[in-house]
């Protein structure tokens, strides 16, 4: 346990920067790879006398990547969770045993989900227990479900939901290199 002098987002701060950490790793371990010779380029016309590309002979990708990528997706989907935690306590001052172990940072897809189910645990409120009304229309804002079409391409919905994956298994990675 750190000193009780520490401010209350350092816990944030520090899981920020080791998802940085780990994200300087993914891009040197990528650049390692892409930059070999990890496979041959065989370009063609197709039947219309289009130019076309493929790869062939595609050297495995080094298994080190999904893990880098698991931890930095780890750090990041934490650090929002301790904010999360630190809004509550911050507005609060304290937080029953069941609030604290409840508070996380929601990520919904769509609106009736985050505002819903709230007698059975599984909206938005639950988890923004003890947090201002300003702090929960903040969380509210950023919820990927305003992106009406697509709101899967929101970057903390692909955050959620590669976290989720991780939890379970690797990340599947693939290559792709254009030149």
């Amino acid at each position: 346990m750190g000193p009780t002098n520490q401010h209350p987002l350092t816990g944030f701060a520090l899981k920020l920067n080791r998802a940085e950490t780990h994200l300087k790793a993914i891009r040197e371990a990528v650049q390692r790879y892409g930059g070999a010779d990890f496979c041959e380029l065989v370009t063609k016309p197709d039947y219309k006398r289009r130019p076309t590309a493929r790869f062939h002979n595609v050297a495995p990708l080094d298994p080190e990547i999904p893990l880098l990528i698991g931890d930095c997706v780890h750090n990041l989907r934490s650090a929002l969770d301790h904010l999360a935690f630190q809004l509550a306590i911050g507005h609060s001052g304290s937080l029953t045993e069941q609030q604290a172990r409840n508070v996380s940072f929601p990520i919904f897809d769509n609106g009736p989900n985050f505002r819903g189910a709230k007698r059975r645990g599984r909206g938005a409120a639950h988890k923004m227990a003890g947090m201002s009304r300003s702090a929960r229309a903040a969380i509210e804002r950023l919820q990927p479900y305003h992106r009406r079409k697509h709101p899967e391409l929101r970057a903390l919905w692909m955050l959620d939901e590669m976290w989720q994956v991780d939890k379970h298994r690797l990340i599947h990675v693939t290559a792709q290199r254009h030149r």
